[in-house]
């Protein structure tokens, strides 16, 4: 899938998806934020297949924590997104391209 880009935010940036069970995301919806700590992140585009793929019965929640690779009964509530300059990706394997 392709990543969502945009130029609006002075610079590139790519559209990101956090799973997250924290709420601290909810007073900075539409505002700049600089993360104190390392955020798992997938592309949006490639979450949003794999759910509309998915429906929406009983195992999506399930079939969401493997495809994230969490352990089952996570806790996360929350999808936040995020756009992320690309420099500020990492990914964490043998082979880092974003």
């Amino acid at each position: 899938h392709k990543l969502i880009r945009s130029e609006a935010f002075g610079g590139l940036r790519v559209l990101m998806l956090a799973w997250t069970s924290r709420d601290c995301y909810d007073k900075r919806i539409g505002k700049p934020m600089v993360l104190e700590e390392k955020v798992w992140v997938t592309a949006v585009p490639e979450l949003r297949a794999f759910c509309i793929d998915a429906g929406d019965g009983d195992g999506l929640l399930l079939r969401l924590e493997q495809l994230m690779g969490l352990a089952p009964g996570s806790g996360r509530t929350r999808f936040v997104e995020m756009w992320v300059r690309p420099e500020d990706l990492f990914r964490p394997s043998p082979d880092p391209e974003i």
